[in-house]
This record gives C-alpha cells, structure tokens and sequence, in this order.
C-alpha cells in the first residue's frame, strides 16, 4: 500500500505540537519527543516518569467502548532499569528494502532498533547500514555497493537486536525501527518500499510503499518523516525517514504501524475526549 501525506488534512504538521500542548487540562502527560500524549494512568506511580519513551503498545481502553485498540506510550521509569533485557532473537523479524527512485540514484539505509533498555545494546541501539549486497555497522562498510534504482537489498534479520518487551509492558510490545534513507548526491525524495517478514522471505506481515519527493536531508526533526536516531532520536543527521512499530511477537499481534499511523490515530483518540 501507499502511505498518504495527511500532514496538513489531518494536522500533521505545525498543528500536533498546539494540540498537544494544550491537553494538560485533559489530564494527559505530553511527550515533546514524538508530539504525542499518553494517559496518565500509564505512570508507574514511583514518582518518577522519564521524559522520553521508547516503548510502544497496543492496550484495551476500557474508558472508550467505541475504540478497541489504541496506541500508547509507555514511559520509562528509572528504577525499573535495573536487569538484563532478552532480545526477540535470531530468524524471527526480517525487512528487506526495495529503492523505488526512477532517477537512477542510489540508496543506503540507516536502519535503528531504538531500544527500550541500555541493555544489550546500549541507549544508542543497534544500527546497522544496508546496502545492494550486504549491511555493515557503518555507511562505509558498504563500499559504495548501495541499493541501485529498482533494485533491493538482503533480508537483513533484526530480530536478533529487537528487545523483546519493555520493562513494564505487556507482550504486545512494539519495537519502534527507524529506516532513515540516505541518496546519492543528496538529492531528495524518499522512494522506498519495506517489506517486513516472519522469515527470510517467508510470510510477508506488511509491505509499506512511499513516495514522498520533497523530503531531504537536513539538521532539525520534523516530525513523522525526517528523523534522526536513537532511543532519544538525537543523533544526526537528520534523514528522510520511513519509521515502523513493529510487533516482537508476531505470533500474538501481527499488525504493523507506520508512526504517521500511530499519530493519526492518537489525534482521532484526543478528538473524542469530553469538550
């Protein structure tokens, strides 16, 4: 499928953050990392709620009968840090990308598993860079081998650096990805196609298709589409960026989002609150 530009349909762009902004008299926390709300009723109680989150879930609301399934945020708490995470593991989660540009350039992919504990893999995550032939920890590991115009790249197996639940969340746990694009000569555009599967190759969960032709490198964030990386999403540069919530179970919750998904839905969510 492809995704729809809803940006300015929807508010989603200079509109989030106003709208955002004003829901602390609705009695919900507002995240300034990723413009989204989150009920309070999500604080562990110890006092202590980290202004970041990194952890994602799908969570029955019993407060709205009309809306099974919402999206939240889970915030972290400091003192539940304490303790190794166990990670999904190998051959469960594989993504493969395809460069849908038709002007010839190519593409590398700055694939980021943000995680949600500073274990196993530190607060940075894991990031690895995929090209045409192979992936490697960094963009010059690839040797110039990137994705070339109409072609794809390796299933790259990310389970094996997914954590496999947050430290207070369910077994529905989202592991947010980030795929930040880079293109050759800078030009802009983000043309890509995903396609996420439970093996390599083996029963395709979901394929996102995007054509987006205005998106470009750049300094700052703008949210859902041009992002940097890590768990505080900090680290630049800030790239054209196809960002995905995927299930680490899929054998419980299979449905994956896109973050322009799960804003939208958040906003529809705030909509239906008492006037």
């Amino acid at each position: 499928m492809q995704t729809a530009d809803r940006r300015t349909e929807h508010g989603c762009g200079g509109q989030v953050r106003p709208v955002l902004r004003s829901c602390g008299p609705r009695s919900l926390n507002c995240l300034e990392m990723l413009d989204l709300c989150v009920p309070r009723e999500n604080n562990s109680g110890d006092g202590f709620v980290s202004p970041y989150a990194c952890s994602w879930v799908v969570k029955e609301n019993p407060l709205l009968a009309r809306r099974s399934v919402i999206l939240t945020i889970t915030a972290l708490s400091m003192a539940s840090a304490a303790g190794g995470q166990t990670v999904v593991g190998k051959d469960k989660i594989f993504i493969r990308f395809t460069n849908l540009r038709t002007d010839g350039a190519g593409i590398a992919i700055r694939l980021n598993v943000v995680p949600n504990h500073n274990r196993p893999f530190t607060w940075s995550g894991k990031t690895i860079w995929v090209g045409g032939a192979a992936a490697g920890e960094n963009r010059g590991a690839l040797d110039d081998k990137w994705i070339a115009s109409g072609r794809r790249s390796p299933w790259v197996d990310i389970g094996r650096f997914m954590n496999r639940r947050g430290p207070r969340s369910p077994d529905t746990y989202l592991s947010p990805v980030l795929c930040g694009v880079w293109t050759a000569d800078d030009k802009p555009g983000l043309h890509l196609l995903a396609e996420v599967a439970e093996g390599r190759g083996i029963r395709v969960v979901r394929r996102v298709q995007v054509h987006k032709p205005k998106l470009k490198r750049q300094r700052s964030i703008t949210y859902p589409w041009v992002l940097m990386y890590g768990c505080w999403n900090k680290t630049p540069p800030a790239l054209p960026t196809l960002g995905l919530l995927i299930p680490s179970r899929l054998e419980i919750a299979a449905r994956i989002y896109t973050l322009e998904e799960a804003m939208q839905w958040q906003l529809d969510f705030i909509e239906e609150f008492p006037k």
